[in-house]
């Protein structure tokens, strides 16, 4: 998950991912990472879908705000290819 954003059209600034460290389920982050591994780099051949269920943080500093997102299940993960 590392230097991935989490986007929906709704959210214009993005989440980051973090793993939770504590109540994770490592099956389902490892899939995760699986699927952003596989193919091309992040999703730009791909688009996934999933529940995200974690706690949600706000941090703002110095002119950048920050959504981040540690994540502690990752419920129907689904990768689907992009049409382009």
């Amino acid at each position: 998950m590392d230097n991935s954003v989490l986007v929906d059209h709704r959210c214009k600034l993005g989440i980051t991912p973090f793993d939770a460290q504590t109540h994770q389920t490592q099956s389902e982050l490892d899939a995760l990472d699986h699927a952003l591994e596989t193919g091309m780099a992040g999703t730009l051949d791909k688009r996934l879908t999933a529940v995200f269920v974690g706690v949600f943080a706000y941090r703002s500093a110095a002119n950048k705000q920050q959504r981040i997102l540690y994540i502690e299940r990752v419920i129907n993960l689904r990768v689907l290819p992009k049409h382009r």
